[in-house]
């Protein structure tokens, strides 16, 4: 746009998120995608595990707030921390094996936490295929954080089967209405 004889650049929400994620990601290397196929509230959780920035229950006990256990809900071998929860758990390894037997990929595996968000990347496959298993990478996030909570707060216990289920059931509702595919 040009004002008084010089160019000026009119702000966009583009540009802004834009701005956001260079100031953000250029710490760690890595640019977050955000998928469309999957939640908004979806992506901000993903977003969020990249940046380390959950809320388990060693990350409150740093910030001086009481928890009775730091325990993982789903082990119950290790301190809860999300590298544990998401990566190095038991049931987060079952998950990953479940995805990647279920894309048939080749295993799924991450060492850190930005690793789980550009596992498609490792996929042979087209852009489309890619963004699937990005979206069920991320539903799986979901799913297991959700399913945390519920031992965590509703006293629930933690079921491999059920957590198998909701990411079917996610997956198949957001991917197939958000992906505009009929097949």
């Amino acid at each position: 746009m040009k004002v008084e004889g010089r160019y000026v650049r009119s702000f966009t929400v583009r540009s802004m998120r834009s701005l956001i994620e260079r100031k953000m990601f250029t710490n760690n290397g890595m640019r977050f995608v955000w998928n469309n196929w999957v939640p908004l509230k979806v992506n901000f959780l993903a977003w969020r595990v990249t940046l380390d920035r959950l809320p388990t229950t060693m990350d409150l006990r740093r910030r001086i707030v009481p928890v009775q256990s730091v325990e993982c809900k789903f082990c119950h071998a290790e301190n809860e921390t999300a590298t544990h929860l998401f990566i190095s758990c038991s049931f987060a390894q079952q998950v990953w094996e479940f995805i990647a037997s279920w894309c048939k990929v080749n295993s799924l595996f991450a060492l850190e936490l930005k690793d789980l968000v550009v596992m498609q990347d490792r996929c042979r496959g087209s852009v489309r295929w890619k963004k699937a298993v990005l979206s069920l990478t991320q539903i799986a996030l979901w799913v297991m954080w959700k399913n945390r909570n519920d031992v965590t707060f509703s006293k629930k216990h933690a079921n491999m089967a059920r957590i198998k289920e909701e990411i079917r059931t996610y997956g198949f509702l957001w991917v197939k209405n958000r992906a505009k595919c009929n097949d």
